[in-house]
This record gives C-alpha cells, structure tokens and sequence, in this order.
C-alpha cells in the first residue's frame, strides 16, 4: 500500500496527475559551426514538437563531457539555447535531450523520450586560414568569384557583390592573395573567411566557376608549367573520370551511391584542395594515384572529426596502413585513450554513454594514429573526439572493407605502398562514404 501511495504521488504534480510527453526533438544546431577571435560564441538551440507543458519531462542539453549546460522546464516551452564559447583551435560538441531527469552529469537516463545527434562549434585561427585560402586561390579560376560568392551588394550595382568586387580590383593592382584576403577581413570582419573556407574546401558545386560575361580585371593567373589550371573543369572532370575508373569499394556496409560520377569529381576536386593546403605533404599526382578514402554523410559525425584533425594537422591526409596486429606489436594497444592520462573529460571521459564512443584520427591502424601522434607523448590538436558510436564503428568497418578490397597491407610493412590518402566529404555534398583503389 505504501509502495502504491508513493507511486501514485510520484505521478501527480500539485495534486493533478501528470501528463506523459510524446513527442520529437524536431532542430538542433548551432547558429554558426564556426566562430573566430573577433567573434567568440555561437547560439545552440533545441527545439521540440509538442511542449513539454504540463508534463514532468525536462529539455536538457550537455557538452562533450557529458555535462549538463543547461536545463529548460519553464511553461510552454517548446525551445532551449544556450551560448557555446570553445577554446582557441578547438570544437565544443553537444547533444540534446528529452527525459525526466537532468543531472549535473549526464547524459539522462530516466523516461529518455528523445535525444539528439551531436552539433559542433569550433573556433578558427584566422591567420591560419587566410595563409590556406591565400594558397587555394591561384588555382582557381575565378577566385574572387568562387571564394566570396556571399557579400553585401556593391554599389553601384553590378554582376559582383561588393567583397568581390574589391577583391578583383586589388588583384589588378598587383596585391598579393595574403594582403588581398587579409584587408578583406579586416574590412568586413573574420566572419568573411567562414564562407569563403567553405567554397574553397568542400569540392562542390563552386568549383570551376562559370564564365562571366563581364570582363575579369583581375590578371590571368599562371599555371604550373607542364600542369592543367587545378580547378579547370576539363581537368577536375578527368580527374574524376579516372578516380571512377579505378576498383571501388563496394557490397559490405557501403551505401550504394546513384550519381557516383558526381561523386567521384567532387571526391577528386576535394582531394585536390587538400592538396594545396600548406605541409599536407601530397600533391595533384598523389590524387591521381594512391588510394583514398573518403568518409561520406552515413558516417557524419566521424568525417567531421577526420576533417576537423586535417584542418589543424594537414599532414594528417596521408596515412600508412598497418594491420591491427602490426599496431599492437608497435607497443600502442588498441583502446590506449581510454586509460590515464587520456581519460579525462576534455579528452575522452571514461566511463561514458553506452550511446557514443571516444573516436580517434588519425586511424588507430594507421602508423601515424596513436598518443604521439603529434610528437613524442602529444596528442594532436582534436585527435580525439566523443562521438556517435554507431557513425565509429561503421566507419571502422568500412575502413577495414578498404583495406581488404584494396589490398592496402598487402605490401610489406614499411612500404610506401601502403600510403593512403583520407578525403573527408563534407555532409552538404551527400556523398556516402566511398573508397577508390590505387590508380595507374
């Protein structure tokens, strides 16, 4: 009877009994995924579909940590935000819920109606991506074009917008890219190189833009000797011709992709701007010839980790193959992040989620992966990263398919024949996660 009273109480709120809630967390994202040291903090925000008014469920939301950033149970609230501040060259991750509990540390584990995939914010060193753009842009066509495609409207009014416009005419006057893309920022603020890191990285559709009517005053940009302009359409289309000619990965858990013509262009131009990117170490003909690897939207959130790493580590594009006993023998064991002094919670708190898992990049079999990494006992910059663990066990898997189909530790150990290159894909391109074998 006591058992029963307690229980009967438990339901009720202020003598009425309590509703249950059924119900989706139908957004969560971050008003900007990228801030700067001009512009520090992004809004993250939660949404669901009905309120929770009424019932005795609480929105939470938690950071990579597992711990709780804010709880909203106010009335009729159907949203709940908070600011996210992360710290100089690193990510701030977050997942939101739905349940009746929110405690201090996470995640909720009473009546979980609802939860959320992760949303990234990250801070960008703004000196370090200008020196990147200011590498891309003499391999584009037309890179005021294709780098600034959003700005305000000039004036008077033309066929360019007005980051545009001031960019052609400082290209006509001789300015290098480096002052160019500086002033522009310092013009316009930091926000600018956001957009523009996205039209020059994502290998999408703003690659090779299309002729203009109206003359470009900028001076015609020299090519390499002996080598195509990198962004030529002739050249990117070849490249991904000759990408799809090669053995691809196919069967086991590979999505089957309906358009991978476009996928392989896209996946080649990628590759190709990796390639301009300064201490990546490849060049165009690495592109035309090794095996890549290229993690798509069906592993979103471990593609964003590979890329995230890349971007502070370019030479992390270029990895070697070594068979999970070949990695134990080096003397790193599998699972290493999950013991001192890796198991902290800005790295990769343990125990955690059943939910997620600690995800590492470089590869844990790869000669590069592993906790010196970035040198003798040091981490790379966002080597390891709390993530969905569903999205890092298919791309484990989907790895190791790789490695199979291709042959990739077929060499001995040691060999340069064992280089691979990884090729994150952006979510907007979908694309799923495809493999192309060594070329000719």
């Amino acid at each position: 009877m006591v058992l029963m009273t307690l229980l009967a109480i438990a339901g009720m709120q202020n003598g009425v009994a309590a509703a249950s809630w059924t119900g989706s967390i139908t957004s969560f994202s971050a008003s900007r995924t990228e801030v700067h040291a001009n512009d520090r903090t992004a809004t993250v925000t939660m949404s669901i579909d009905p309120s929770i008014y009424g019932t005795p469920y609480v929105m939470s939301i938690y950071d990579e940590t597992n711990t709780l950033v804010r709880s909203c149970t106010y009335p009729y609230t159907s949203a709940c935000s908070i600011n996210s501040t992360p710290p100089n060259n690193g990510t701030k991750s977050y997942r939101a819920y739905v349940a009746q509990d929110a405690p201090t540390t996470g995640p909720p584990t009473v009546d979980v109606r609802a939860s959320s995939r992760a949303v990234f914010v990250s801070s960008m060193d703004v000196s370090v991506e200008v020196a990147s753009l200011a590498l891309a842009a003499p391999l584009m066509i037309d890179p005021c074009v294709e780098l600034f495609p959003v700005g305000p409207a000039s004036s008077p009014p033309s066929s360019l917008n007005e980051l545009q416009k001031q960019c052609e005419t400082a290209r006509a006057a001789g300015t290098p890219w480096p002052t160019v893309i500086q002033n522009l920022v310092n013009g316009f603020g930091a926000g600018i190189v956001i957009a523009a890191s996205v039209a020059a990285h994502d290998g999408g559709p703003q690659v090779g833009a299309p002729p203009r009517t109206s003359p470009n005053p900028a001076p015609p940009q020299a090519p390499p000797q002996s080598e195509p302009p990198a962004f030529d359409p002739a050249f990117i289309n070849g490249g991904g011709a000759r990408l799809l000619a090669r053995t691809r990965v196919t069967g086991y858990e590979y999505i089957a992709d309906p358009t991978p013509e476009n996928s392989a262009r896209k996946v080649f131009a990628q590759c190709v701007r990796l390639a301009t990117w300064a201490t990546s170490g490849i060049t165009r003909a690495d592109c035309e010839t090794k095996p890549i690897f290229a993690p798509g939207y069906d592993v979103t959130e471990a593609a964003q980790h590979d890329f995230d790493v890349i971007w502070r580590a370019p030479r992390t594009v270029r990895l070697n193959a070594l068979t999970r006993e070949e990695k134990g023998n080096s003397g790193v064991l599998s699972g290493w992040y999950n013991r001192a002094p890796y198991d902290t919670p800005d790295l990769c708190p343990a125990p955690r989620p059943t939910s997620t898992d600690c995800d590492e990049y470089p590869f844990y079999s790869s000669r590069e992966g592993g906790p010196d990494a970035g040198g003798p006992g040091t981490l790379l910059p966002q080597q390891l990263r709390i993530i969905d663990r569903g999205q890092n066990q298919l791309e484990g898997r989907l790895l190791g398919a790789f490695y199979t189909v291709c042959g990739v530790t077929d060499p001995p150990q040691g060999s340069p024949q064992r280089e691979y290159l990884v090729v994150p894909m952006p979510v907007q391109t979908q694309i799923p996660t495809t493999g192309y074998c060594k070329g000719g």
